[in-house]
Formats: C-alpha cells, structure tokens, sequence
C-alpha cells in the first residue's frame, strides 16, 4: 500500500494571496523532495516554470472551471496524473476561489 501524500487545500477569494503563499511555503522544500501544485489554468504564471523544475517542484494545472466546483473528472484526472508522473513527496492544492473547499477534502478522502 502506497504511503499517503500530505495535501494542503490553499484556498480564498480571487487576490487574496495564495499564491504568495504557497510560494512562500515552496521556498522550505527540502533539497531531496518533490513537492507539486495543482492549481486551476488561470493560476499558472505565479510559478516560475524554470525556477519550479530546477527545485524539483511540479505545477499540474486543472481545466474546466474551479476546482471547487469541478472537483469531479478534471481534477481527478490531474491528480492522478500528477501523482503517477512526479511522486511528490507534498501536495499544494490552489483553487481559484473560496467556495466549495469541502468538495475537493472529500475527493482527497476517498
């Protein structure tokens, strides 16, 4: 049995600063781990693609609206191919807005 993966759901309205904060939080990645976002299509910019993959951080981006609210096939679909790909070791999870969170926790828990 595959050993769980820490995931931590960012969630707030649209300029709050999860962004800044998952960045933040990125910045005390251990050097031996691969750490991973996924965030909605709109959010991608705010990780530096270059800087992300030189520190073994992987961002997955989610289509079809927020993930909150299309914590359905899409997401399952990223989440899954994330974990297969990259095998992080940590798990960041940036919706685009700050309803329906429970939604995802629920998908998590399955």
């Amino acid at each position: 049995m595959k050993e769980k993966i820490p995931c931590h759901i960012i969630g707030g309205f649209l300029g709050a600063g999860k962004s800044t904060f998952i960045q933040q939080l990125l910045t005390y990645k251990p050097a031996n781990e691969k750490w991973a976002v996924l965030v909605n299509e709109s959010g991608n910019y705010h990780y530096p693609k270059e800087h992300c993959l030189a520190n073994n951080i992987f961002i997955k981006e989610v289509y079809g609206g927020c993930l909150c609210c299309s914590a359905g096939m899409p997401f399952r679909v990223a989440l899954n191919k994330l974990i297969k790909e990259v095998d992080p070791q940590r798990i960041f999870i940036e919706p685009a807005g700050a309803g329906h969170l429970s939604n995802i926790q629920n998908l998590l828990q399955r």
